[in-house]
């Protein structure tokens, strides 16, 4: 009998290993699922910031001090990822709306673009960056950096691009993040501390399943109208979709260029794509 409950409690684990190891096809699956199921996306929208926070600490748990040594003392990469997220990617988007007239014609979706290009990036990239076996940690400083520099940034672009016309919090904004951070940090301070850092490596495909199954809450949330904005005006939908994937890939072409340029030293590949994960 204890030995069936010790198998009985080992599938959990064993089935979190399995989808940890699945990497990015679990991710593009993730996509497909949160699209398909709408009900799941009204249902996981009031718990984002719970998996956020929950994404960042894993991240914060499992960083490898040796890569961060080796940013913090080649920081090349990291400011160079930092000035094209929170200075390069704005001034791109905001001069290209101006120069198409998309400002004028659709000044809703101008304000949306702008906003989301001078927020700091996704909190949930180092968590894509290491299930996709990316450098996370080269994603994570960056992130930390970036969402120091918000209430900076982003009150310089809306005067450039909205004047007086926009009232933004970015102080406010700015310290909601840092909040976001400094919590996950010590809660994963406190399990690294508890379980050790060789428990942590050694259960790396496990932890990668979890990571996998929050990310889907995350996913599915941000997800679940796609579905039904396809159903009610296809033709719409579609163009939207390509729009977003032509402004996706021309940003990450010239991301993988300014990072491959950036480095201290010929950058990995891992190093040029984490980068890339973060930025765009």
């Amino acid at each position: 009998m204890p030995g069936i409950l010790q198998k009985t409690a080992a599938l959990p684990v064993q089935a979190l290993e399995w989808l940890g190891r699945q990497g990015t096809r679990a991710i593009a699956a993730l996509v497909f699922l949160g699209i398909a199921v709408p009900p799941a996306g009204e249902f996981f929208k009031p718990f984002v910031t719970e998996a956020i926070l929950l994404l960042l600490c894993i991240s914060f748990m499992r960083v490898d001090l040796a890569a961060l040594r080796h940013h913090l003392r080649r920081p090349g990469l990291v400011l160079a990822a930092t000035a094209w997220s929170m200075f390069g990617v704005p001034s791109i988007i905001g001069l290209s709306c101006h120069a198409t007239g998309l400002d004028a014609h659709s000044p809703d979706l101008f304000l949306a673009l702008m906003l989301q290009a001078v927020a700091s990036p996704m909190m949930a990239a180092p968590a894509l960056a290491a299930v996709m076996g990316l450098d996370s940690t080269l994603a994570l400083v960056t992130l930390v950096i970036c969402t120091a520099l918000v209430p900076l940034s982003a009150p310089l672009f809306a005067y450039l691009f909205f004047g007086s016309a926009l009232t933004l919090s970015p102080l406010g904004l700015g310290l909601k993040l840092l909040a976001i951070l400094a919590g996950s940090l010590l809660a994963a301070a406190a399990i690294r501390w508890r379980v050790g850092t060789a428990a942590i490596a050694r259960h790396k495909s496990a932890i990668d399943g979890v990571n996998i199954v929050v990310l889907y809450v995350f996913v599915a949330a941000v997800m679940g109208s796609v579905g039904d904005n396809l159903w009610a005006d296809p033709l719409k939908t579609l163009e939207w979709a390509l729009l977003a994937f032509a402004v996706f890939f021309t940003l990450l072409g010239v991301t993988v260029l300014i990072s491959a340029a950036s480095a201290t030293n010929p950058p990995s590949r891992s190093d040029s794509w984490s980068a890339s994960a973060t930025w765009a």
